[in-house]
């Protein structure tokens, strides 16, 4: 796979249909029992989650769309597996790499950068959703998505004053947050 983006010629996949599959991947994921709730082993938490998003979203996009992993992998990109192309990887503040985990990408029409992280505090919750939003502010993607795997069996429950505050991070920065 070349480092350069180049979409696929003679492309059967409409961005509505695109955007329609990226939308559904949140409630697929929450469908998953235990995507990650059985632990890894020797702290390799991002390796492994990223291993198993892509399986599961190769496998639906697959499906969906009746398509070859080959081509999949055309619009599916996650870091350690299938590499961003590098003009989307480019992202730096302050010198720092701002990569995200993964990016959904349809030509210049829709690139949306996914983060995957976890833990059970709210201040590891800002966090993340503070460093999805910088795929967005920084011009590289359009959309953020953060999935946000909770480590703890208690409940998340959102108060008003951290539901006005997820509704800026989506109305101005384009960037979602799941709780899975």
């Amino acid at each position: 796979m070349p480092d350069q983006y180049e979409p696929e010629e003679n492309n059967s996949i409409s961005y509505e249909q695109f955007e329609n599959f990226i939308n559904s991947i949140p409630d697929r994921i929450k469908s998953i029992d235990n995507l990650m709730k059985d632990g890894v082993k020797n702290g390799a938490w991002d390796t492994e989650l990223r291993n198993r998003f892509f399986k599961f979203v190769i496998k639906w996009f697959c499906e969906d769309f009746r398509v070859k992993e080959d081509i999949a992998r055309n619009y599916i990109f996650v870091e350690g597996i299938n590499r961003i192309p590098e003009s989307f990887r480019s992202i730096q503040f302050f010198k720092s790499p701002m990569n995200p985990d993964a990016a959904f990408i349809f030509d210049d029409k829709l690139k949306v950068a996914i983060e995957l992280d976890h833990g059970y505090k709210g201040s590891q919750i800002r966090n993340a959703l503070t460093k999805a939003s910088f795929s967005v502010l920084l011009g590289i993607f359009q959309k953020s998505i953060l999935f946000f795997f909770q480590e703890s069996s208690e409940q998340c429950n959102i108060t008003d004053n951290e539901k006005r505050v997820l509704e800026t991070f989506e109305a101005d920065f384009s960037t979602k947050l799941y709780i899975i």
